[in-house]
């Protein structure tokens, strides 16, 4: 039925409505200023961070959290000794620092509360991009965020009667404009370290006073916008390479590293890690919402838990694989689309992977949803508790109330080249826990807040014990204490080295650090070689030998950092043939481990290895494949292209961390040697689709450069491949890059691919053809971004089809964009990101078209 009275006037209602958006954002600078000038909300910020005097309200509190059977638990510290814990590390002494905020919610804004700067603080590329967007916001009162300072506090149970009693600042002075949540500690021999937007830092020494005496800045730019509080730069711990990890939530980086590059990721949440001296940071994971802790289990697997959107979805479970990218952007957290096309959501990425779930395969899929508001996390060191409790990794679970709040208890376990959630279960409900640990005293350490959000100069501490597990392994207990309470310094390398077989992960670790340390520093480093050395021939066991070959690799590494690599008086393990030997170790653990150290090296050290290493790619066990592909990425030469190439075509797609990493190993082969670049391009036209999908993952992480091989996937007949192609075209924002340029369209096996076609011809009728509301979405968003005539016409044509589904659902969507066509809203259509586009482009392109909009609503109709 046609309706020409009526439909018409629709249309230029829906013009009227999206013609004038509210203002946006220069595509050079933040958005316009507000004709209204603004104001901070809350109390007044105040520079004291006295703790309150409520200890009666603590035990209360306290009393809410039920203790699983055969557990007890007490109160090991509560005000006025702390206030508003988010994180605690103790010492080998069993001294605990804490980092409390001061600044939460009052000096440190949640958007929500002040939506009228939604457009500035997502425009954000930087800090000095934030800091003039408050100074824009609030030009009256912006000098009120520098007054509340966060807070170090070192609190201590100095009579040994197994409650805290003395406590004082160790550090504070955190109090600019851009200062964040004190959110990770991490107390080491050497120093405190602290993660506090801006800046990853390190405390060191003490005066009379009882505060830090230095006061190092190591890394500075993390943070670029306000969002959600308590998405904040935190989770420090140490890893077993030797490197110090910590998490960023999605208020973004962008960071200088000490070589001069730039790290951005101003749009997710992030993984990073350093050396101990601040250089070489990387990203070794993003994509995540808000990630706060990190553990390693035994074997050097890194976890992490993010936290939901609170729109429906829920929190994941995070194996994190270094490359790789969770999936989350800021701009999912406001979309411009309702929840059916906000891609977090529609396309499924906070779930697992499952099979009919059009999950994009360019993101790794969690292991497992989680119980809310995830914070800290600790591995179980192995001493103090249950055996039931082996390899189980305690969570904190933080959610504004005890009823809902919770410490949790998990379990995971390899599968395949991944990891599955064995098993999770409530261990202290009601509690709101903020962090979680084991003292030197192998008790377990929970910090957690009074009821509600707000903060309230209140903080409680604690400690969780099962004493028939005490009892049994008391002698191990006392063991471990005098171990961590003395350090290791006083101990020679056999003894050293038979600590690396410990049951405790903490004596192991500590052990390990303190031979590789004296190895760097040429302390008796023959005698640290050959104690290593022994240990990974010799024991019988997997753990110690672990902790030699990481011990090996760990000095290695800095060897060639301080330029000792060429000093033929030290003995490079790698080098060695015995060690050599490892690659083809009956543990395929130790062979893991092999391969990961090597690609850890140098590439002058790992290269020479490469054909040792591409004989790891048929190994028996996935975990060898896998890390023999990553360390192939890291250092392989040409030669390991094809391998890689097979490779995936016997995966078949089995797992998504294989898909990831051979991918990502391919893309750095390819950007190393021009050699590797044309096998790649030859097998964009393989015969196997688990090959062609490899290879167009591969160029889809490889940034704009490689949008022209990315677009020639939108020829590709299964849906799988467009679904990809058109995401990453579109989410990635290359619509500039391709406009008017050609895609390889010859599909002969083996001959070169021939550019015939305009790519966005060819994703106009191939996402008209679709069937996948996202995909046809994407379509219409490059159409847009692209510009011009040809484009806008694409954009009539597809009004044109909304008779055929998905188009019906999005012709509405598709208006829209006609309607602002000149005047583009500074935020993508589809990730929320910003993303400006010139004012005033293209003028007369989409309104010239005005009659044939009518004709095509009236047509439908």
């Amino acid at each position: 039925m046609k309706c020409s009275t009526f439909l018409p006037p629709l249309a230029l209602l829906v013009f009227a409505s999206f013609s004038n958006p509210l203002p946006a954002a220069e595509v050079e600078g933040v958005a316009e200023d507000h004709s209204k000038v603004q104001s901070l909300k809350g109390p007044d910020r105040l520079p004291d961070t006295t703790p309150a005097d409520t200890a009666d309200a603590a035990r209360r509190s306290f009393s809410q959290a039920r203790i699983p059977a055969g557990f007890t638990a007490d109160l090991w510290a509560a005000e006025p000794l702390l206030a508003n814990p988010v994180a605690f590390s103790f010492d080998g002494r069993g001294r605990m620092y804490v980092a409390e905020t001061h600044r939460y919610r009052t000096s440190v804004l949640d958007i929500r509360h002040y939506m009228f700067m939604l457009e500035d603080d997502m425009a954000n590329r930087n800090q000095t991009d934030w800091e003039r967007s408050i100074k824009k916001n609030f030009p009256n009162d912006w000098q009120t965020l520098g007054v509340e300072s966060e807070v170090v506090r070192l609190v201590e149970d100095t009579n040994s009667d197994g409650k805290a009693d003395k406590s004082g600042v160790y550090a504070d002075g955190f109090h600019s404009i851009i200062d964040g949540i004190a959110s990770g500690v991490l107390a080491r021999p050497d120093g405190v370290w602290l993660t506090n937007i801006p800046g990853l830092y390190k405390l060191s020494g003490a005066g009379a006073d009882g505060k830090a005496e230095k006061k190092e800045e190591v890394l500075r730019g993390f943070g670029v916008r306000f969002n959600y509080t308590g998405h904040d730069l935190h989770g420090l711990i140490k890893g077993p390479d030797g490197r110090i990890y910590f998490s960023i939530g999605d208020r973004g980086a962008s960071v200088k590293t000490k070589e001069g590059t730039m790290l951005e990721v101003p749009d997710e949440g992030a993984i990073f890690r350093c050396e101990e001296d601040g250089s070489h940071l990387e990203v070794v994971m993003r994509g995540l919402r808000n990630p706060q802790e990190m553990a390693f289990d035994d074997y050097g697997n890194l976890f992490t838990c993010d936290n939901d959107s609170d729109q429906g979805d829920r929190e994941r479970l995070v194996h994190v694989v270094e490359g790789g990218d969770a999936g989350w952007r800021v701009g999912y957290q406001h979309s411009p689309q309702p929840a059916e096309r906000n891609p977090w959501l529609a396309e499924h990425m906070w779930e697992p992977r499952a099979e009919g779930k059009n999950q994009p395969a360019r993101i790794l899929s969690p292991l497992a949803n989680m119980p809310d508001g995830p914070g800290g996390l600790v591995h179980y060191p192995g001493t103090g508790l249950p055996e039931k409790y082996k390899g189980c990794f305690f969570l904190a679970c933080y959610k504004g109330s005890s009823a809902t709040s919770q410490v949790a208890v998990f379990r995971t376990k390899p599968a395949g080249a991944g990891f599955e959630l064995e098993y999770v279960e409530s261990f202290i409900p009601g509690c709101q826990a903020t962090d979680v640990d084991f003292g030197p005293d192998s008790r377990l350490y929970v910090s957690f807040w009074d009821e509600g959000w707000a903060r309230t100069a209140q903080g409680r501490i604690m400690k969780v014990e099962h004493a028939e597990a005490r009892a049994a392994q008391a002698a191990r207990i006392a063991e471990v204490q005098t171990l961590l309470g003395e350090g290791m310094k006083s101990r020679d390398a056999a003894a050293l080295a038979k600590l690396l077989g410990h049951a405790d992960q903490r004596v192991r670790l500590e052990a390990q650090w303190e031979m590789t340390e004296r190895a760097v520093r040429g302390e008796n480093v023959g005698e640290l070689m050959t104690a290593l050395r022994a240990t990974l021939t010799e024991s019988k066991d997997t753990l110690p030998r672990l902790h030699a070959l990481w011990g090996m690799g760990n000095a290695m590494r800095a060897w060639v950092r301080r330029g000792l690599d060429k000093n033929p008086a030290l003995e490079l393990p790698l080098a060695d043939p015995q060690l050599a030997a490892l690659f083809d170790d009956p543990d395929a653990e130790i062979r893991t481990a092999c391969l990961n150290v090597c690609a850890q090296q140098p590439a002058h050290f790992a290269a020479p290895l490469s054909a040792k290493v591409i004989e790891k790619l048929s190994d028996t066990s996935p975990r060898v494949r896998l890390a023999a592909a990553q360390a192939l990425g890291r250092h392989g030469a040409p030669l390991a292209t094809r391998p890689l190439i097979e490779l995936a075509r016997k995966e078949g797609g089995k797992s998504q961390e294989m898909l990831h990493v051979i991918s990502l190993a391919l893309l750095r082969l390819a950007e190393r040697s021009e050699e590797s670049l044309k096998t790649l391009e030859s097998a964009m036209r393989d015969s196997d689709a688990n090959v062609r999908m490899t290879v167009l993952l591969a160029f889809g992480q490889g940034g704009p450069k490689h949008a022209e091989h990315v677009a020639a996937f939108l020829i590709e007949e299964e849906p799988d491949f467009l679904r990809e192609a058109a995401g990453l075209i579109s989410d990635r924002g290359w619509e500039n890059v391709l406009r008017g340029v050609g895609v390889f369209s010859d599909q002969v096996t083996g001959q070169p691919p021939v550019v015939t076609q305009n790519a966005w011809s060819i994703l106009g009728s191939r996402t008209r053809r679709s069937q996948d509301t996202m995909t046809a979405l994407r379509g219409l968003n490059a159409f847009f971004r692209g510009g011009g005539q040809a484009n806008s016409d694409q954009l009539i044509t597809a009004l044109d089809d909304t008779n055929r589904k998905p188009f019906a659902e999005l012709s509405i969507e598709a208006m829209k964009m006609l309607a602002e066509w000149e005047n583009p809203p500074a935020r993508d259509n589809v990730t929320g990101l910003f993303r400006p586009l010139p004012q005033g482009r293209f003028k007369g392109d989409a309104l010239s078209s005005f009659n044939l909009i009518t004709d095509s609503m009236i047509n439908v109709s």
